[in-house]
Parts: C-alpha cells; structure tokens; sequence
C-alpha cells in the first residue's frame, strides 16, 4: 500500500498586531469520476513529500511555503518528541479512484523572518496567499460543512483545527492573541468551528488568571513593528465574506 507524506506550516507572523497566520487558498480538486476531493477554500501552506527535492518532511513545509505564499520561514517551536520536531503526526487511511494509500500529515510550528518576499511559483493550484489574525480565521465559514455545502470563501476545517492545535502546543497566549476572544466567544458554534477549537480556547477562558503561566519578557530591544493592512472580518455570514472577498482577492492574489 502506498505512503503518502504531506506537510503543512503554521506560520505566525509576529510583525503583525495582533500576531497573523498565513494561508493559501485553493481551487476545486476532482477525481477521475468528477467528483470533488478538495473543495475550494484557504488552507495552510503545505504540500506533499518529495524525496528527491526535501530532505524531511520538515523542508517540505518550508519550501512549500515559499513557493505558495512567497515569504521566508524558519521553525519557531521544535518539538523533540517528534520525529522532525514536528507539532503534529496524523495517520490515517484514503481510498480514492479505487486505491487505497496511508497517509502522514506533518504540522510543523514556523514563524517569519524578515521582510524580504520572492516570487510566488505556485500558482496552478489557486491563485491568492494571504495572512489572517486569528480572530478571521475564527470567524470563517467552512469551505464545505458535513451536510455537503460547498464555500469557496471558506477555510478548510482540518486547516483550522491543525492552527490552534500547533499554537496550543507552542505555548501560545490566546487571550494575546485574541484580544477580544472573551466578547465574542458565546456566539462560536462547536460544530462550525471543530469541537477541538471550541474547548481548547474555552479552557483558556476557564483558566483562572492566576494559574495562567506567565514569561519573562525579552531582554534583546525588538525593532519597530511595520505596518501591514489588516485583513480582518467581522461579519461571520456568507454574503459579507464574498463582499469582503471581493474587495481583497485582487491586492491579495497580486501580493
């Protein structure tokens, strides 16, 4: 049976205020039967495992990042009990076209470096790259929910879950990275947003203050944070993320 590895970054951009995320958005997958295996929709960056051209699925990730969202990249949380310091190991089986392969996704904790971006190479699977505070990303609709509705404006639901389990892992403040998390929590949906997502930042919220672990703040002078265009969206309904979607598809896609 064939092994198919796939890698994926979770990318945290630190530049940013409050701290983005970067994802790719991708086209319509089909089979050979037609039917979609990929719905449209945002999505980490990441891709599948070449031996020829990645030493580990770790260069994977990376390399995959620069050609997708075409900035540079370096491993923020390494994680030793894992095999490539990776945040995240999933298994599990596909079948497709009649053939059935196992599969290793690997999620691995990045954070950006530097100002500098290269060309995008990676233009054949979707066209648009962009980042995302943490908060849009919460308040997206899914790229396809479990009754099969298909939205092309939407995240993919693995892609959600995979960020804030890797930020979990990382040691991430939510409550810094979600200023306003306390405001809007109550109006998530479990089923909408992955039960995962939901409890871990209702753990968060749950926490008493006190027992929130605290670290010491940097000693080194940090350089003074440039300013990106936000791209947040606070609207979670259909009709005003393709109004929003039009509006930024066209700067993000020439980014």
């Amino acid at each position: 049976m064939e092994t198919i590895v796939s890698s994926f970054a979770v990318v945290l951009d630190e530049m940013n205020d409050p701290p983005q995320v970067y994802l790719f958005h991708v086209n319509n997958e089909y089979n050979n039967d037609g039917k979609i295996t990929q719905p449209a929709g945002w999505k980490l960056p990441g891709g599948r495992y070449e031996k020829l051209r990645d030493e580990t699925p770790r260069h994977t990730a990376k390399n995959e990042t620069q050609l997708e969202i075409g900035i540079n990249i370096e491993v923020k949380g390494f994680f030793q009990d894992s095999m490539f310091g990776e945040a995240i190991l999933e298994k599990r089986k596909s079948k497709s076209d009649d053939k059935t392969s196992h599969l290793e996704i690997y999620t691995f904790f990045m954070k950006r470096i530097g100002n500098t971006t290269v060309k995008r190479l990676e233009t054949k699977e979707g066209g648009a790259s962009g980042s995302f505070s943490l908060k849009d990303i919460l308040l997206m609709p899914l790229a396809c929910t479990t009754a099969g509705k298909y939205n092309p404006y939407g995240i993919q639901f693995t892609a959600r879950k995979r960020i804030f389990t890797t930020l979990k892992r990382g040691g991430c403040d939510f409550l810094e990275l979600i200023p306003d998390l306390p405001e809007f929590f109550d109006k998530l949906d479990p089923d909408e947003v992955g039960e995962d997502v939901y409890w871990i930042l209702k753990d968060i919220l749950d926490t008493p203050e006190s027992e929130i672990a605290i670290l010491p703040e940097e000693e080194t002078e940090r350089e003074p944070t440039p300013y990106y265009p936000s791209h947040e969206k606070i609207c979670p309904c259909d009709s005003c993320w393709q109004r929003w979607w039009a509006m930024v598809s066209q700067s993000l896609i020439n980014t």
